[in-house]
């Protein structure tokens, strides 16, 4: 169907059902021939021309007249229009063959459902306080449940910076007992050496600290006044006695594990820490995921 065909299809469906009768706007009727339809057409429309019409030309009244042939001289438009035209006609024939009282009532009920349509000042203004109620409780849901989450972030937050100190503590404490655990070998490794020492015979001062140690200058042996005798003698003076044997040297092992040991026992604690803070970044990293999907 072209386009022409199709306008002439839809006007040919409204003038039947608005009641425009084309063959009385015409002058004719639906045996009149083509050709007599353009004569009529002519003939009517002659002083709604543009010429003709002048001031008073109405354009809709002339484009209904060419509407108007140019149907009733197609015939599909104008099979068209005959069929919309009786069916609109039987649509009111049956309607004015209801009686009196049976049309009031169709209209009365009709009326009462538009009017049940319309909304009634009183309950638009019910339904507007409604709505604004409604509007009123999402936005205090909403405001809630912000609210929830800043205080849930706030807890997570303070979990995590509790999390953060009891660390630091723990730090510091492992730190602290392992120097005290290193000086309390240092003692012990000094005391046995001094014990050790006095079993051998040998009554030397403690050994200090390294970290106090001085060098000092070793005193020179007295000489021993000579008193001549004889030709090729001499008698010694007050001579000092022999030097006592050098002192046994302490073990190696008993001075020196603090130091190592602290070093070994620091590096491992260490590394064990690196790792409870990893796992703890790892976690804290999870659970802001979480919150953002939340």
């Amino acid at each position: 169907m072209t386009d022409r065909a199709a306008e002439l299809a839809t006007f040919a469906r409204d003038a039947a059902s608005s009641g425009l009768d084309l063959y009385e706007l015409l002058g004719v009727d639906a045996d009149t021939p083509k050709e007599d339809v353009h004569r009529a057409w002519r003939k009517r429309s002659l002083k709604h021309h543009p010429d003709k019409a002048g001031e008073s030309y109405d354009a809709e009244i002339w484009e209904r007249f060419e509407r108007a042939r140019d149907v009733l001289t197609d015939p599909a438009a104008k099979e068209i229009y005959d069929r919309s035209r009786s069916a609109a006609l039987q649509r009111k024939l049956a309607t004015d063959a209801l009686s009196a009282k049976r049309r009031r009532l169709k209209e009365e009920l009709e009326a009462a459902e538009r009017a049940a349509k319309r909304p009634r000042p009183e309950e638009a203004r019910r339904a507007d306080a409604e709505a604004e109620r409604e509007r009123a409780r999402e936005a205090e849901a909403g405001r809630r449940h912000l609210e929830e989450r800043a205080r849930l972030r706030r807890e997570a937050e303070e979990r995590e910076r509790e999390r953060e100190r009891h660390v630091d503590d723990r730090i510091e404490e492992l730190e602290r007992r392992l120097q005290e655990n290193a000086q309390r070998r240092e003692e012990k490794a000094r005391h046995k050496a001094e014990k050790k020492a006095r079993k051998s015979g040998v009554h030397e001062a403690p050994t200090p600290k390294p970290e106090m140690t001085t060098q000092k200058a070793t005193p020179e042996p007295e000489k021993p006044s000579v008193i001549p005798i004889s030709d090729g003698e001499a008698r010694t003076e007050n001579a000092a006695p022999p030097p006592p044997p050098p002192p046994a040297a302490a073990a190696p092992e008993a001075a020196a594990p603090s130091a190592a040991a602290f070093k070994d026992r620091w590096a491992k604690t260490k590394e064990r820490l690196m790792a409870a803070e990893a796992a703890r970044q790892e976690r804290k990293r999870k659970e802001a995921e979480a919150q953002k999907v939340a």
